[in-house]
C-alpha cells in the first residue's frame, strides 16, 4: 500500500474484487500515520480488516536515503514503544501486540488470534516489532 490512498482505496478495492475475503492492511509505523484514523469508521461501519504495523521505530525506507544523501537523520527516528495496538483499540479495534521477544509460535498465536476476532466481524491491529532491515535499499524516497 502507498502513503495517498489509505485504508479506503485498498479496502474498497479488496473487497470489490474479492468481496468475500479478508482485507490486510500493511502498515509501516511511519505510514501509518496517515490514515491510522479510518479505523474509527471501519469499527463503526463494520468494514472490519486485519493491519499488521511494523514497527521499527523509524522512517526507514526514507531514512537510509537521507543520511547517504544529507548526512542526517532528521525526523526519521519514531519512538518504538509507539503502543499503536493501543491506538488501534481507542478506535474501537482489537489491538494486538507481537514482542521483539516473542517466538515463532507466538508469532502464529497472535496471527491466529487476529484471524479469529475478524471472524467475529472486528478490525484488528497487530503492532509488530522488528529490527532494522535493508528493505529496498536503493529506492529514492526522500
Amino acid at each position: 500500500f502507498d502513503l495517498s490512498s489509505g485504508i479506503n482505496a485498498e479496502y474498497g478495492g479488496a473487497k470489490s474484487v474479492r468481496p468475500k475475503s479478508v482485507v490486510w492492511v500493511l502498515w509501516g509505523d511511519g505510514s501509518c500515520a496517515y490514515s491510522i484514523a479510518e479505523i474509527e469508521p471501519a469499527t463503526r461501519l463494520n468494514l472490519p480488516f486485519i493491519a499488521i504495523i511494523g514497527n521499527d521505530g523509524s522512517w526507514g525506507q526514507i531514512e537510509r536515503e537521507q543520511v547517504k544523501m544529507l548526512g542526517s537523520d532528521v525526523g526519521c527516528p519514531l519512538n518504538p514503544a509507539t503502543p499503536y495496538h493501543k491506538v488501534g483499540e481507542g478506535y474501537g479495534a482489537v489491538g494486538l501486540e507481537i514482542r521483539p521477544s516473542a517466538t515463532e509460535e507466538k508469532m502464529q498465536q497472535t496471527l491466529r488470534l487476529a484471524q479469529e476476532e475478524h471472524s467475529k466481524g472486528r478490525t484488528v491491529v497487530v503492532n509488530v516489532a522488528l529490527g532494522k532491515s535493508k528493505f529496498r535499499e536503493g529506492s529514492v524516497s526522500v
